[in-house]
């Protein structure tokens, strides 16, 4: 019976070292995560397999820092392979399409760069405090955030598209807390992002029923139904009614 060999060759070795001030955290890096390494501490605490951390030639750490970290505090030797020329770029690549790196890392990342944008971003973050989805959403002047932005966000070619219109949204956002515990929740936020780009809603005649009904607005467990109460608070005792979507 004939049989398919596949031919292997070694192309990159492996090293072993228990001295960990060699390794050094590459610049725009994600931080550390404590949730992370508590939950990589116990995988390891069961069963260590060596898997090799990767850095480059000055040896910042590619991919593995949280590994490093967990063997260090173990006293538990580092297996790592070094691949010369890698830099940030290829980290941020490695996690584009995983669950490794949230846009808040990516935001820290590239803001230790020094880039404006995403300066321009954090600082509005830090003055609304809603979350980096959602900023995005306001900073591109968007219905909602389907996902392109995002990318964009993590490949460090995001553009904000008008900054004045996004803090007038999230003045107007704001307007409704004094009404609703909620008003940062993803489900409310994208139902009034529709409101606003909606030419029949007036958001000064919404905020005049708010102050008026203030127990009628609910918290909903989507965007549809938190729609339609906007919409009944909109026309409440109104002979009128304004379709709203």
């Amino acid at each position: 019976m004939q049989t398919n060999k596949i031919e292997t060759t070694q192309t990159t070795e492996i090293f072993i070292t228990k001295d960990y001030s060699l390794f050094k955290k590459l610049k725009g890096n994600r931080n550390l995560n404590k949730l992370n390494l508590k939950k990589i501490t116990k995988s390891i605490e069961k069963i260590h397999i060596p898997i090799p951390i990767v850095v480059n030639e000055k040896y910042e750490i590619i991919d593995g820092q949280h590994r490093l970290e967990v063997c260090k505090n173990l006293e538990y030797p580092v297996y790592y392979i070094i691949i010369e020329g890698l830099t940030l770029n290829d980290v941020k690549l490695l996690n584009t399409n995983s669950q490794g790196w949230k846009l808040g890392d990516y935001l820290d990342s590239f803001c230790e760069e020094d880039n404006h944008t995403y300066l321009e971003v954090r600082s509005f973050v830090d003055e609304y405090g809603f979350s980096i989805v959602d900023s995005l959403t306001m900073l591109s002047n968007t219905k909602s955030n389907r996902g392109i932005q995002q990318e964009r966000f993590k490949l460090g070619i995001y553009e904000i598209n008008d900054k004045l219109k996004a803090i007038e949204t999230a003045d107007k956002m704001l307007e409704v807390k004094p009404y609703f515990s909620k008003y940062k929740s993803r489900s409310f936020f994208l139902a009034m992002s529709e409101m606003f780009h909606n030419k029949d809603y007036s958001h000064k005649k919404f905020i005049k029923k708010l102050s008026q009904y203030p127990t009628k607005l609910k918290p909903c467990s989507n965007k549809y139904e938190y729609l339609k109460n906007i919409e009944e608070i909109y026309n409440f005792n109104q002979k009128t009614k304004t379709r709203l979507f």
